[in-house]
């Protein structure tokens, strides 16, 4: 098994808690701060940029499809219905039960699929392109936008916010 395909996984998982973490952060900063939820989950960077709710939203998305697609495992579906921390919550931790649901040895077979995106028709790059050059740099764009919303609207975050749960080991 190619090692990049062995790790897609653990690192799609470590974004999405990395999502939730942020999403943690989030929920004491308004606590904390009287700020209102409905506001900092519309904010934005950028006019030009999804707000908050949808940055959320696009890594679950991306983590979802980045999986379903190496894997040629149908991915679920999910409304854009969320409104509240608490509903970003419950799909990220959905994201992380379908990732999860699919069986390491299916991303083994992944190095010879080819990818298709629908908003590029008439062509296809190879699974591994795709998790190199597109999949997993899109979902941590997300997830990096969202962190930095999240700076923008006051919220005290650090980098290890951001990278947290290093696999550290004592040096021997």
């Amino acid at each position: 098994m190619s090692s990049i395909f062995q790790q897609t996984p653990k690192m799609v998982i470590k974004s999405l808690k990395t999502t939730l973490n942020l999403l943690d952060i989030l929920e004491v900063f308004i606590q904390d701060n009287g700020k209102s939820e409905k506001e900092l989950l519309s904010a934005k960077l950028s006019e030009d940029m999804f707000p908050f709710v949808k940055q959320i939203q696009m890594i679950s998305d991306n983590a979802k499809g980045l999986v379903s697609r190496i894997t040629n495992s149908p991915a679920p579906k999910y409304e854009d219905y969320e409104t509240t921390i608490i509903e970003l919550k419950e799909r990220i931790n959905l994201t992380i039960e379908y990732v999860n649901s699919i069986p390491l040895e299916n991303f083994s077979e992944s190095i010879n699929h080819k990818i298709t995106l629908p908003f590029i028709p008439g062509k296809y790059q190879t699974a591994l392109d795709y998790v190199t050059d597109y999949g997993l740099p899109n979902l941590y764009f997300h997830v990096v936008v969202a962190y930095s919303i999240l700076r923008n609207s006051g919220v005290k975050l650090k980098k290890m916010d951001y990278i947290n749960g290093l696999n550290l080991q004592d040096i021997e």
